[in-house]
């Protein structure tokens, strides 16, 4: 390259292996002689030792990716049998009731319902409990 003077300019970064730099010549005679610069045999034995390693491990079956997905599926699966399960238990044992005096099935009214629930708020708190008046005496003021 040159300048914009004319002058022949040096490349701060050479080549890593440039015929014109000494020590690119050493190296390359290191290199060609025992396979691998003396800087890198550790990193070399490193990755080595890594990939053995590696490779005595079993693979895990599923990736992140697939555990999630059935996981997914599954929750998916068991809420929907909870709701139907929760959606039969409700109307079986609170909204279905037998007629006494037929026999015959047949759903609870939504009048019927609140007469029940408030029924069973009354038998736990006593503060809504009906106080039963007390009769009437001739001499009472």
């Amino acid at each position: 390259k040159t300048a914009p003077d004319g002058t022949e300019t040096v490349s701060a970064h050479p080549a890593r292996f440039s015929p014109e730099d000494k020590f690119s010549k050493y190296r390359v005679i290191i290199k060609k002689r025992f396979g691998v610069l003396p800087t890198q045999k550790a990193k070399t034995w490193r990755r080595i030792v890594r990939q053995k390693i590696r490779a005595s491990v079993p693979r895990p079956v599923l990736t992140y990716q697939q555990w999630a997905k059935r996981r997914l599926v599954i929750s998916f699966i068991l809420f929907f049998i909870g709701w139907k399960a929760f959606g039969v238990t409700l109307s079986d044992m609170v909204l279905w009731t037998v007629d006494e005096n037929s026999g015959e099935g047949r759903f609870v009214t939504p009048v019927e319902g609140r007469e029940r629930r408030l029924e069973s708020e009354r038998a736990r708190n006593r503060r809504l409990r009906n106080t039963q008046s007390l009769p009437q005496f001739d001499f009472d003021d």
